[in-house]
C-alpha cells in the first residue's frame, strides 16, 4: 500500500539521520513509521516490531554518543 511505501521512506531517512549522529530526527521518522506499521499492519507484526526495536537501538546510541 502506499501508506506501506511511506513507512519505508520514513525508516530510510531515519536511517540517514542516525548515520549523521542527529538522534533525534531519527527517532521522529521512525515514529512516523511506527504509527503508520502499527496502525496499517498491527502491533504484532513483524515491521511493526522491527521498528519498535531501531527506535531502542537509536535510544541505546543516545545514551552512548551524548553529544552528537
Amino acid at each position: 500500500s502506499d501508506l506501506e511505501i511511506t513507512a519505508v521512506s520514513y525508516s530510510n531517512i531515519a536511517g540517514v539521520y542516525c548515520e549523521l549522529g542527529d538522534f533525534e530526527k531519527a527517532l521522529e521518522y521512525l515514529g512516523k513509521a511506527y504509527k503508520i506499521y502499527e496502525k496499517v499492519l498491527g502491533p504484532e507484526h513483524p515491521k511493526t516490531e522491527q521498528v519498535s526495536s531501531n527506535i531502542e537501538i537509536v535510544k541505546l546510541l543516545m545514551t552512548l554518543f551524548p553529544n552528537r
